[in-house]
């Protein structure tokens, strides 16, 4: 996986943790029923399991340098376009691009000198 694929991945944990979340919601409210029981513990069990993967991708995230941190976060956390991410930071389109970039290659740099692997069965 590239420094681009685990960004990617960070923001798809981000809907998949909301999506678990609403549906041990929607079991707890069918308490009475056993039947649900199973159900509710796999969800659970796939709830943790997203935690765990964020984790690893939020360690390797702190490796980075505040600027790019915050650049990725505002990217594929918060959904930001380059457009978006640069009006917020007073600058424009093509200097965002570059740091973007920039700030992939560094991430790419940490990965494979330390060569991280993160197991992404779900």
């Amino acid at each position: 996986m590239n420094a681009k694929e685990y960004m990617k991945l960070l923001s798809r944990l981000r809907f998949l943790i909301e999506e678990k979340v609403g549906l041990l919601s929607d079991i707890e409210k069918l308490k009475g029923c056993s039947c649900h029981e199973e159900e509710k513990e796999v969800v659970g069990m796939q709830l943790m399991e997203c935690f765990r993967i964020q984790e690893q991708l939020f360690k390797l995230l702190s490796k980075l340098n505040a600027k790019d941190c915050e650049l990725l976060a505002m990217i594929y956390i918060k959904d930001l376009n380059y457009n978006e991410v640069a009006k917020l930071k007073g600058t424009n389109y093509a200097q965002v691009c570059t740091a973007h970039n920039r700030a992939l290659r560094r991430l790419q740099h940490i990965i494979n000198e330390e060569n991280i692997k993160i197991d992404t069965q779900m």
